[in-house]
């Protein structure tokens, strides 16, 4: 079995990375496709503001994640949970509960940089089989996420709601450097593949938050309607 690569950025083990700590970058539009050898990681996930069809608590239903690579997730006859991370999400806190977890994940394998997403589903197990999940509302959608008002999807005629949902990628700001590195990689990649459109504004919008000499060192392989989104021209 491959150990994978040393890391080389890590975090305190006596320590809770929150997203909110000076040793933290946490990151909202930098996919997974970006990563560097040896980055540990963490998700961290924030769901509240749940508004159900008629006037139903969340905390009354139970509360998964899954969390992983996009084809995993999506693709297929159905998930691939040999490669997804499992969540149970508990709602605390009067009049407007919320659910936040944040989960360890490692240092991911570089070979295996692909886009991740977020599955979350609200259920709940009937008395006449406790060991069935009857899925009420559903979301789907891409990793990392910043704070935005998702839709809940139902099977279910008339179950309908909304939520907030945040999922972020948190590092360790020791991992700047390696992640600059293999952000300027992907550009350079992505470039000469002819990436355009909203797929390298995305991309660009995600490198940002590593700092602004990430790009404008690389400047000159980049094209002039690229650098105008730099610019934010």
């Amino acid at each position: 079995m491959s150990r994978g690569p040393p890391v080389v950025a890590a975090w305190n083990p006596s320590a809770f990375a929150s997203k909110n700590t000076g040793d933290t970058l946490p990151l909202s539009h930098l996919t997974h496709a970006v990563l560097a050898p040896g980055v540990e990681e963490k998700i961290y996930i924030e769901f509240s503001d749940v508004r159900l069809d008629h006037g139903i608590p969340a905390e009354h239903l139970r509360c998964k994640a899954y969390v992983g690579p996009q084809a995993a997730l999506v693709e297929g006859d159905g998930p691939d949970k040999s490669r997804l991370r499992e969540i149970r999400l508990e709602f605390v806190g009067g009049s407007n509960p919320k659910a936040i977890a944040e989960i360890p994940i490692g240092a991911p394998n570089v070979s295996a940089a692909e886009p991740w997403a977020i599955r979350i589903k609200l259920y709940r197990r009937p008395a006449s089989n406790l060991f069935a999940q009857e899925i009420w509302y559903e979301v789907v959608s891409r990793v990392p996420l910043m704070r935005t008002k998702v839709t809940l999807t139902s099977d279910l005629k008339g179950r309908y709601g909304t939520a907030m949902l945040e999922v972020l990628r948190l590092v360790p700001r020791t991992a700047v450097s390696a992640l600059q590195a293999a952000a300027g990689e992907m550009l350079r990649r992505a470039v000469e593949a002819g990436v355009e459109g909203k797929d390298m504004e995305q991309l660009i919008f995600g490198i940002r938050e590593l700092g602004p000499d990430t790009i404008s060192s690389r400047a000159w392989a980049l094209p002039s309607d690229i650098m105008k989104l730099e610019l934010g021209g």
